[in-house]
This record gives structure tokens, C-alpha cells and sequence, in this order.
């Protein structure tokens, strides 16, 4: 498959929506904006089916990073960004829609079930959301401009995901970002000093999976899989976490798979918003996924009790990043 075939689900346009169409031919409509969800490596661990008017979400375990995502948090969290890439479509056209959250120990690929009605469920929280966010939405990496964030856009992003049950920090105090500074730090030396982490980062590069042209997917590739970068690149990601105006910090109650969900949600929908107002987004994740480094990152949490999910920074990028990583065609993650 080419480059330019797996980017072509980006072209989805909202005057292509065929209202005259039987529902599920609405319903895979709405699919085409879901696939366009962030993931962890670009992994789109996705499926859906279609039945009738509701659509199902799957996790696609083949898609799994074990070495990475040991505890399939991420997995999760990327399956929530593909439901709220669904919910703010249905939305847009005045589709309703009824969800349930459905992951359970005996059958944990159907992750949610969405059923969709004529009547529109507007939402407080996804308003503002352009469609084009959807479209236009990516991970702003580099450096970030010294340029602080108003009260009121931090303001919009924390009410925006305020109906989750969540904790959702947006923070520019000095001793918890460097906190998260130094555990990042410390993750990013422990996870490529493991010879089996690296291979498997090495292979989503070679499989082209992080957007970059073949021959560079495949020399970055067999470099990060055959060398320590650790310290290097703990280095470079201190130094544009360090350059961000605010940490960001999804945490929980709970560590269940609605959890990872909603978390999935939240960081979507904080995404939205700030594509939407022109603020950049990067995840920056790896303390939450060591054991020991999230413990420790447990403690900074003011309160108590919360169990961290995601971090990420958020600021305005210096300069603008237009591009977008490939994607799987709706037809690859239809199941039936």
C-alpha cells in the first residue's frame, strides 16, 4: 500500500454526508471521521461493525505494542479518541445517539456500543468543535513558543471534558513539571535501554506506521532498534516539554477500561478545542508507562487517590505542523 493511498482518508468532506442514504450508509459516513482519531505509534487498534443503526467498537489486538503498552492502557485510550471522533461527527450532522460502555474480563475487544437515532444529542461539551478539527487535528512536536495560554482557553479545554468523571490537570507549576520532566526523563533511558522495546519501536518505524517516506521509516527503523538512544532522546523531549506552557494530566479513579476510555475522550476532545483556538497538543506518556515511574507520578497529583492515564503539553508550536501520519481505509477496519 502507498503513501498516497493511505493518506487519502484525511480528504473526507462534511458535503459528502449522504442524508439521502439508508442509515447505515450514514453510519460508515460517520466511520470515516472516527479513523482519523491520534493513536499511540499510529497503531489505529480499531474495528467497527455496522448492524443495522448501531456501530460497534473494537479493539484490534493485533495492533497491540506489549512491550510498550503493557497493561493495553494506551490501546484503550486510543479506542476512546476514535469514539469521540464519532461522537462530535454524529453531532455535527443532528444524529442522536445512545453509548454504552461495554469491555468486560470475558470479552474485552467490543469496547462500546454506539446506537444512533434521529433525535440530535447535542452536548455543552463538544460545542465549539469545528468538523474540520477532525481534519485538520495533528501532534504539534518541536519547540513551543514562549507565549502563555489565556485564562479563558485553559478555562474552555478543562470544561470541555468536565462530564467524564475525570481529573484533568492543565498546569504551569514548576515543581510538578519538573517532576514530570524528570520522570519522563528517567522513563525514556529505562524503555530504550530494553532491547525488545526498541525492536518494537524500530518496527513501526520500518512498517512506515510514524508518516515519514519509506527509505527514512526504514533507516530510522533499523537505527532505534539496533542503538541506545535513551539519553539523547529523553534530552530533546525535556527540552520541548520544557517549552510548553502548560502540562497536561488525565488521571482516574480507577485503572479499568472505561477508565482508558473516557481518558481517550478527554484527550481528544481538549485536542479539538485547541486545533480549533490554534493551540498545539503532543502526548508525552512515558512515566504513565513504567509502573514504578507512574507510582511516583501518582504522588504530584494534589488530592490523592487519582491514578494517572495520560500527560501531554500544550502550547502554541513555533512553527506549525501541517502534515498527517497514514491511515488504515474504513474498508480495513470494517468488520463483516
Amino acid at each position: 500500500m502507498t503513501a498516497s493511498i493511505v493518506r487519502t482518508p484525511w480528504k473526507v468532506s462534511q458535503q459528502d454526508f449522504p442524508s439521502h442514504l439508508p442509515v447505515p450508509e450514514q453510519l460508515r459516513y460517520l466511520l470515516r471521521y472516527a479513523i482519523l482519531a491520534p493513536s499511540s505509534r499510529n497503531t489505529q487498534p480499531w474495528k467497527f461493525s455496522v448492524a443495522g443503526d448501531t456501530i460497534g467498537l473494537f479493539a484490534d489486538f493485533t495492533r497491540w505494542q506489549p512491550v510498550a503498552d503493557r497493561g493495553r492502557r494506551e490501546l484503550y485510550i486510543s479506542l476512546g479518541c476514535a469514539l469521540e471522533n464519532l461522537l462530535v461527527a454524529a453531532e455535527h450532522f443532528g444524529i442522536g445517539y445512545g453509548l454504552r460502555y461495554v469491555p468486560e474480563p470475558a470479552n474485552e475487544e467490543l469496547a462500546a456500543t454506539i446506537a444512533l437515532h434521529p433525535a440530535p444529542t447535542p452536548t455543552l461539551h463538544r460545542t465549539g468543535i469545528p468538523l474540520d478539527s477532525l481534519t485538520t487535528r495533528s501532534t504539534q512536536h518541536g519547540m513551543y513558543q514562549d507565549r502563555s495560554i489565556s485564562d479563558d482557553a485553559r478555562r474552555r479545554l478543562l470544561l470541555s471534558c468536565s462530564d467524564l468523571g475525570l481529573r484533568v490537570d492543565l498546569t504551569d507549576d514548576a515543581p510538578i513539571r519538573s517532576k514530570v520532566l524528570e520522570l519522563n526523563l528517567h522513563a525514556d533511558e529505562m524503555e530504550f535501554a530494553d532491547p525488545e522495546f526498541r525492536h518494537e519501536l524500530g518496527h513501526s518505524m520500518v512498517q512506515g506506521m510514524l508518516g515519514k517516506s519509506r527509505l527514512a521509516s526504514w533507516l530510522a527503523g533499523m537505527v532505534v532498534s539496533r542503538i541506545n538512544l535513551g539519553r539523547a532522546v529523553g534530552k530533546r523531549n525535556a527540552a520541548m516539554l520544557s517549552s510548553a506552557p502548560f502540562l497536561g494530566l488525565i488521571s482516574a479513579k480507577e485503572d479499568d477500561r472505561i477508565s482508558q476510555l473516557k481518558t481517550g475522550q478527554a484527550l481528544e476532545r481538549i485536542w479539538l478545542h485547541a486545533t480549533a483556538m490554534g493551540i498545539g497538543l503532543q502526548p508525552m506518556s512515558q512515566a504513565v508507562e513504567i509502573p514504578s515511574l507512574r507510582a511516583e507520578l501518582a504522588r504530584v497529583i494534589p488530592g490523592g487517590g487519582w491514578v494517572p492515564q495520560q500527560v501531554f503539553r500544550l502550547g502554541y508550536p513555533k512553527h506549525t505542523e501541517t502534515g498527517h501520519t497514514p491511515r488504515r481505509p474504513l474498508d480495513q477496519v470494517l468488520l463483516g
